[in-house]
C-alpha cells in the first residue's frame, strides 16, 4: 500500500533540513555552524535512508506491477536514480559527519554541499511533479 501523505511528508521534512543547510552554506556561516551542519547531515541522512526503505518497500514494487505504463517506467528511472544519489550523499555525510571534518577544508564543504543538495532538491521536486500528481489521481 502507498502512503502519499506519509511520502510527502518526508519530503517536506527532508527539505526542512536542506533549507537550514543552504541557509548556513550560502551565508558563509560554516565556522561557527560547523557542529550544527554536522548534526543536520547526520539527520538528513538518517530520514533519507527511512523515505528510501519506504520507497523500496512500499511504493515502487508497486508500480512496477501497475498496469500504467507511465508508472513503471517512473518507477525503474526512479528506484535506479535514487540509488546513486542516495549512494553519493552517503559518502558526502561520511566525508562531513563531524565538526572537524567539515572545518578541515571550508570552500570544499561549500562546494560538495551546493553539490549534493541541488541533486536532492532536483529529485524531490521530480517525484512531487511527474510522479506524486499521477499517485493522486488514481488513489
Amino acid at each position: 500500500m502507498i502512503n502519499l501523505p506519509n511520502l510527502k511528508r518526508q519530503h517536506k521534512e527532508v527539505l526542512e533540513i536542506v533549507k537550514y543547510i543552504e541557509e548556513k552554506v550560502k551565508n558563509n556561516n560554516i565556522t561557527d555552524n560547523a557542529m550544527e551542519l554536522a548534526k543536520n547531515n547526520n539527520i538528513l541522512a538518517g530520514k533519507l535512508k527511512f523515505h528510501l526503505k519506504e520507497e523500496d518497500n512500499n511504493l515502487y514494487p508497486n508500480l512496477i506491477s501497475s498496469e500504467d505504463e507511465k508508472l513503471r517506467e517512473y518507477s525503474i528511472e526512479y528506484s535506479t536514480e535514487m540509488e546513486g544519489i542516495f549512494d553519493n550523499f552517503m559518502s558526502y555525510k561520511n566525508k562531513y559527519n563531524t565538526k572537524t571534518k567539515i572545518l578541515k577544508d571550508e570552500s570544499r564543504y561549500i562546494k560538495d554541499t551546493n553539490k549534493i543538495i541541488g541533486n536532492l532538491k532536483k529529485r524531490i521536486l521530480k517525484e512531487d511533479v511527474h510522479l506524486y500528481p499521477i499517485l493522486e489521481k488514481i488513489q
